[in-house]
């Protein structure tokens, strides 16, 4: 029988639990489901709504009034504390003078292997603060809004080989010789300008379920490069020391940017990256492990290597003792004296798979595994035996 569920989320055939406010157990408590609590543009124009909204229901006072907090969901969920830990670093724009391996370096080092990004700016508008009165009474007026800065940095860790370290000294070099000064980008015609020169990156803030629309920040920073080369981690250290691992701060340079527009694209690009739908479900083994030849190995194949049975042991040392010209321990007179005396005393406890290939071994359905199976004609021997 399926359970039946009012729009307020009680179970009635399990007790009149709660379980939602929902009818398909979809959205969960929380405003406006994944969406969260967003003002509208006619309620609050220039509130940021192109990211997630509040979780909870801030219209409600009850959570501050008189210092008392409610233990209702919808007004708990309001005060759900702000968490960080996923992120994305996606390069939209290569530099036009790269080849096509260093594209792939690029998304490497600076996708794949980013460990944090630090430098987001504060910006401000300028205070001008004018001075009134006998004792200089000082009131401020709002300026003009200004920048604070237009770097990031995107913490690398250093592989063996230098890959991060010659990376840099390949970019840097491209755009200014170490040795002449010249940009020339390695032989590329193009024109010395900087979108010739550099990239640009979307930096996107995930909530904790990694959806599209649980975005927290998103911003760009339009056609970035790095700026210094990257060697300190070449001196030596103490003779003897092992060493341990580098982390590397690099700095790029470039123009910051964030509006809705970056808001949406970043939500595209989430979507893309599918991280929400991932999970420990769906494993990806070392590719050696789908190696047709093991799947497509019969049964027996597998057994005479691998096989802790019994018979498929002795089986295996009586093949090898004749390849090697000697006589096994466990003789056949001796092994069928152990099937005529002992077999039918535990054959019936005894499974075994009825695959005929390794690939068929223990293919799941509805939760158990299809191809093992009662070794049926141990029993009937086993049966025959006793009679």
């Amino acid at each position: 029988m399926s359970a039946s569920y009012t729009d307020f989320g009680t179970d009635a055939e399990n007790g009149f639990i709660n379980r939602g406010p929902t009818s398909d157990i979809a959205t969960g408590y929380g405003v406006n489901g994944l969406r969260g609590f967003v003002p509208t543009k006619e309620e609050w124009l220039g509130y940021e709504t192109t990211t997630v909204g509040t979780a909870g229901n801030v219209l409600n006072r009850l959570n501050t009034q008189n210092g008392l907090q409610s233990a209702d969901p919808m007004v708990m969920a309001a005060r759900e504390p702000f968490r960080v830990g996923r992120f994305l670093v996606k390069w939209v724009k290569a530099p036009p003078f790269f080849p096509d391996m260093a594209v792939k370096y690029l998304r490497w080092i600076f996708e794949d292997m980013v460990m944090e990004v630090s430098g987001v700016p504060e910006n401000s508008i300028d205070k001008i603060d004018i001075q009134n009165g006998a004792v200089h009474a000082t009131t401020s007026y709002p300026g003009i809004y200004h920048e604070s800065g237009n770097s990031v940095t995107l913490k690398v860790r250093e592989c063996a080989g230098s890959p991060v370290r010659k990376f840099l000294d390949f970019w840097i070099s491209g755009v200014s010789d170490r040795k002449t000064g010249v940009c020339h980008m390695f032989g590329a015609k193009m024109a010395p300008i900087l979108p010739n020169m550099a990239g640009s990156f979307i930096y996107i803030l995930l909530g904790p379920n990694c959806r599209p629309e649980s975005i927290e920040f998103a911003c760009m920073w339009h056609e970035v490069m790095p700026y210094s080369e990257k060697a300190s981690h070449m001196n030596s250290g103490n003779i003897g020391d092992a060493g341990s691992g580098v982390d590397m701060d690099i700095e790029f340079s470039g123009q910051y940017d964030r509006g809705p527009e970056i808001d949406l694209y970043a939500r595209k690009i989430v979507e893309g990256y599918n991280l929400y739908g991932q999970s420990y479900l769906n494993q990806l083994l070392p590719s050696y492990m789908y190696d047709p030849a093991i799947f497509g190995a019969s049964k027996e194949e597998w057994a005479e290597q691998n096989s802790i049975d019994i018979e498929a042991r002795l089986d295996n040392a009586q093949k090898q003792a004749d390849a090697a010209g000697e006589s096994p321990i466990y003789t056949q007179d001796l092994r069928d004296t152990r099937a005529q005396q002992l077999e039918p005393y535990f054959a019936k406890f005894r499974q075994g798979s009825q695959a005929g290939t390794f690939g068929e071994m223990g293919l799941i359905n509805n939760g158990s595994t299809d191809t093992i199976d009662t070794r049926t004609d141990a029993i009937d021997n086993a049966a025959g035996a006793n009679t």
